[in-house]
Formats: structure tokens, sequence, C-alpha cells
């Protein structure tokens, strides 16, 4: 596989769209969370909140059904986690710390709520740019990273990680 696969319109405009409007109003129970990575690196990288949309302790949390459209294009043999990513708009992109979701084989989708200025990179200085609706998809293995935006209010995304089928 390449080191990654980007699909842009990944979802009908209908269903990106109810899925934007959701994760954009009061419904999502976001938290705060004071660091990026890890905890230890939140004087570099600042803060974002988050959405634990699901994960294997937890179960999936979905109950309007908004998520249901990725995962079932996903079509993963065992999702892992699901979690949503917001973090805000900063005087100059701030790059998170590069790092790897899982030790063990799995496949990891960054799903882009909007679009902004912000991106995520990988270890060899590629780039993919934060676009409405653009789906990443690479092993989870491969060193990655987010950043902040300047020309929106907030960079949104949602982490998938999971076991494809073959």
């Amino acid at each position: 596989m390449a080191l990654y696969k980007v699909v842009d319109d990944y979802l009908p405009q209908h269903q990106y769209l109810n899925l934007h409007k959701y994760m954009t109003g009061f419904l999502p129970d976001w938290k705060f969370i004071p660091y990026i990575t890890h905890e230890n690196d939140s004087a570099v990288e600042g803060s974002q909140f988050c959405i634990p949309v699901q994960s294997d302790v937890s179960g999936i949390n979905d109950p309007h059904g908004y998520f249901a459209p990725l995962v079932s294009k996903i079509n993963p043999v065992h999702m892992i986690r699901i979690k949503a990513n917001c973090t805000l708009r900063t005087e100059n992109i701030i790059e998170s710390k590069l790092h790897i979701d899982y030790e063990f084989p799995c496949m990891t989708s960054i799903y882009y709520i909007n679009t902004c200025d912000g991106y995520t990179r990988f270890e060899d200085g590629s780039k993919i740019d934060s676009v409405g609706n653009r789906m990443v998809i690479f092993p989870s293995s491969r060193r990655h990273g987010g950043t902040t935006t300047t020309n929106e209010k907030y960079r949104m995304v949602i982490n998938f990680n999971y076991h494809p089928r073959s």
C-alpha cells in the first residue's frame, strides 16, 4: 500500500452536510483535553476538544446515527476506536508531534469535517490539506500528526482506527 490514500467527496453531499451540521451544533458532547498526542507535550502542542465516539471499552455512542454512514462505508471487520478532534484557531499553525495510533497492524482513516489551512502531515514531509468531506486512509503504524488552523475558527476531524476487510 502507498503511504496513504486520499478520497475526496467521501460521503454523498447530503450526508456530509448533515454530519457537518451535527458536529458543529449543540448535540455532541465535546470533552476538553489539555494535550493533543500526550499530556507531556501539552506545553508544545496546545490542547483540543474530543468526542470519544467509540472504543473497545465503551462501545459506540452514536444515538442519532450521524457516524453510521462513515462506518458503513469503511466497512471494517472490527472498529477499534472512533474519536472526533477539534483544535481551535491559533495565530500561527501549530503542528502536533508525530505519532502512531497503534503498535499492532490496523488502519487509520481521518475524515475532515471542515476546510481550513490546517493539515495532516506524515514523517516523510508530505501533507494532506484539511478539506471538508475528504478521507485519508493509511496504516496505523505510519507516523503522522495534525495541526491547528489560522484561517477558520477550528479544524475538525474524525479519526477511525479499525481492522479492514481483505
